[in-house]
């Protein structure tokens, strides 16, 4: 993870302060680890996901992003912006997403998703690594399709997408 958990210094001041209200906050240091700015694009989008209202009234459960999901929440509140944009650096780095978020197993993230983002975890039916089921999901909002088999029980990559996180 980038110093601050990716967030700019304001935000991770505000996250502080609301968290840890009587903490004396001094002089951050600047930021050793930075994201790579060619993958901000990719970050600014799982954080427009991350933001999506998934819900559209039917409250059905789909692999198939629901047709709302272009459509931005209005009010999402200020912890679910702070969520998102550590989950969105944390999918910058090169291992499990609750590794990379230094959480201690898979079960953790769940529970953070769920909380958090509850109409989209409500998504992910299959117990789809979270890292995966994020990409998967910006795939499908653009149309793409990347998996040629019918279902992912029958797809050769399988195990790489809903096996265990050792």
């Amino acid at each position: 993870m980038p110093n601050r958990l990716g967030l700019s210094l304001e935000a991770f001041k505000q996250l502080i302060a609301y968290h840890f209200p009587t903490l004396k906050q001094t002089e951050l240091p600047q930021p050793q680890r930075q994201l790579d700015p060619d993958r901000v694009d990719e970050r600014d989008e799982l954080i427009r996901l991350l933001l999506k209202r998934l819900d559209d009234g039917s409250n059905a459960v789909s692999d198939r992003p629901a047709p709302s999901l272009l459509s931005i929440d209005p009010q999402p509140s200020q912890q679910q912006r702070w969520m998102a944009e550590i989950i969105a650096a944390g999918c910058m780095g090169s291992d499990h997403l609750w590794q990379d978020l230094g959480l201690w197993n898979r079960a953790e993230l769940s529970r953070l998703m769920e909380q958090n983002f509850p109409s989209l975890a409500q998504r992910n039916t299959g117990d789809m690594k979270w890292k995966r089921f994020l990409y998967k999901q910006l795939c499908e909002a653009e149309g793409i399709y990347s998996c040629r088999s019918p279902s992912c029980e029958v797809c050769v990559d399988y195990h790489a997408c809903f096996g265990p996180e050792n």
